[in-house]
């Protein structure tokens, strides 16, 4: 998607959301991957 082109009016909150929920799941996956590698470490 190009970045070039402004957000419609409504939109950015929907991304910004799914943004926070992807980063939020990135970092739980990393949080139990440091776990694991601690425990098994």
């Amino acid at each position: 998607m190009p970045i070039s082109i402004p957000p419609v009016r409504g939109r950015p909150a929907r991304r910004r959301e799914a943004e926070k929920r992807s980063v939020i799941r990135s970092n739980k996956i990393l949080r139990s991957q440091n776990l694991i590698r601690a425990f098994s470490g």
